[in-house]
């Protein structure tokens, strides 16, 4: 009997692991209807002018959806006016948010803001912006249920 609780045990805490969102689809380049698919999910447009850059979804128990993006410094205050980011709310020294986004750079940026935005119907929009380049702002975008 022990055997069996033990192999039951284990296959349950395999399956709670794997259902957390660790069955990561690849990291690739994002299509326009995955982009409308994030855009509708997270409540926000995406400038025309962006140069959406990687994607990853993950289909656990909790959808998640990654986007790495390219934004013209002189459009990011209309993105942020389409979106429920509120600039005045990111923080320059959220660390944590550089986590959520590993496997999208080789290293982080130096110059960041970030933040995160309850949104309805327990979803998150997590915010990374890379503002090492004063012309161009890279844009990292998490969206997941909770």
């Amino acid at each position: 009997m022990n055997g069996k609780f033990a192999l039951a045990t284990l296959v349950g805490v395999w399956l709670a692991i794997s259902g957390c969102g660790l069955d990561f689809d690849s990291i690739v380049t994002p299509t326009p209807e995955k982009i409308r698919l994030l855009e509708e999910s997270a409540q926000l447009k995406i400038p025309t002018s962006s140069t959406p850059l990687l994607w990853r979804e993950s289909h656990g128990i909790d959808m998640a959806i990654w986007l790495k993006m390219k934004i013209p410094a002189a459009d990011l205050a209309s993105f942020f006016a389409a979106s429920p980011i509120n600039p005045k709310e990111l923080s320059s020294s959220d660390s944590s948010r550089i986590d959520d986004f590993r496997g999208f750079f080789a290293a982080p940026p130096k110059k960041y803001r970030a933040g995160q935005y309850k949104l309805p119907q327990a979803q998150c929009l997590n915010v990374l912006i890379d503002e090492d380049d004063p012309a161009e702002k890279i844009v990292y975008l998490m969206w997941h249920e909770t």
